[in-house]
């Protein structure tokens, strides 16, 4: 018997998590949703999931912020993690 990977998407926009969401059912993923930074790294400690998608722009935590704690911690550093942005060339911070 093989396990369904698992995948956590950490993103703020509702539009956007129910996008990925039906895609990654679709094709045959259990997806599991954090919508924001604080939320995110909690379930990452939790679940310990197959796979992070993580968006870089997030309240109370960032994405930045996560990448940080998940890479500092020895139970989950090693966990893969796509990181999403909205953000262009054009975009000055």
């Amino acid at each position: 018997m093989t396990s369904v990977a698992r995948i956590l998407s950490i993103e703020d926009d509702a539009d956007l998590q129910h996008l990925i969401g039906l895609t990654l059912h679709h094709n045959g993923f259990e997806v599991q949703y954090a919508f924001n930074g604080k939320e995110g790294y909690e379930k990452i400690l939790s679940m310990h999931p197959d796979l992070i998608l993580l968006d870089l722009m997030l309240p109370g935590m960032n994405g930045v912020e996560i990448l940080k704690a998940v890479k500092s911690n020895k139970e989950v550093r090693d966990l893969p993690i796509i990181v999403m942005t909205a953000y262009g060339d054009d975009v000055s911070m």
